[in-house]
């Protein structure tokens, strides 16, 4: 009688047992259309993949008092470093939804980009940036935005740690106590000496007036 019980059983099972094992083993070694839907999703992050990249550009909010950072989807070219793209973006500016919000930039529209070099160093990569367009009589404060909004919106990309900015060939940035351009590159370290950097209020020589916080 057991006998009889389990030979039912087996022959229940069965129609189960065959797909099973002509599949190569229930739980086994994946099937074709395994492996060609993982080579699928490999395919998806190649090194070379056209899909866009996610940055943040960085623009001025509060009556350009402050930056504030907004996303990017960028989309890669043959041989285009990512920081390249990224400064493309922030060259054209905010969208007019966004200034609708209330975001501006320092950046002239009619900026343009000169040159882009990448340098690695031993202590960080710097990235020579060389613009034209940018006003070459511009006070302190107008400065400041400009080089606070291309370094933070360049830095950490392509391995960047340090900008040095250039217009026309020729440093841009403040100047020394003798009133000359330095040549300083521009890192966290020197963004946050931008504290709360302000001219004087029209008619006074004390009263602060424009005002802006690199790192708020």
């Amino acid at each position: 009688m057991r006998a009889a019980l389990r030979n039912r059983l087996l022959a229940a099972t069965m129609p189960l047992l065959v797909p099973c094992l002509l599949a190569a083993g229930c739980g086994g070694a994946e099937t074709t259309a395994d492996a060609e839907e993982r080579a699928g999703a490999v395919a998806l992050v190649a090194p070379h993949s056209k899909a866009p990249t996610r940055t943040t550009v960085y623009f001025l909010a509060d009556n350009g008092t402050v930056p504030l950072g907004v996303r990017r989807d960028l989309m890669r070219r043959p041989n285009v470093p990512t920081v390249r793209l990224a400064l493309e973006e922030l060259l054209a500016g905010p969208t007019a939804a966004e200034r609708g919000n209330g975001l501006d930039t320092a950046i002239p529209a009619e900026t343009k980009i000169r040159s882009l070099r990448i340098e690695p160093r031993a202590k960080g990569t710097e990235a020579y940036v060389d613009l034209s367009g940018l006003p070459a009589a511009a006070d302190a404060v107008s400065k400041a935005r400009v080089m606070t909004q291309v370094a933070r919106t360049l830095i950490g990309l392509n391995d960047i740690e340090r900008v040095r900015l250039r217009v026309d060939g020729r440093a841009w940035a403040l100047w020394d106590l003798q009133g000359n351009v330095r040549d300083d590159p521009i890192d966290y370290e020197r963004l946050r000496g931008f504290f709360h950097i302000c001219t004087a209020a029209r008619g006074t020589e004390a009263m602060p007036g424009d005002c802006f916080t690199a790192l708020p």
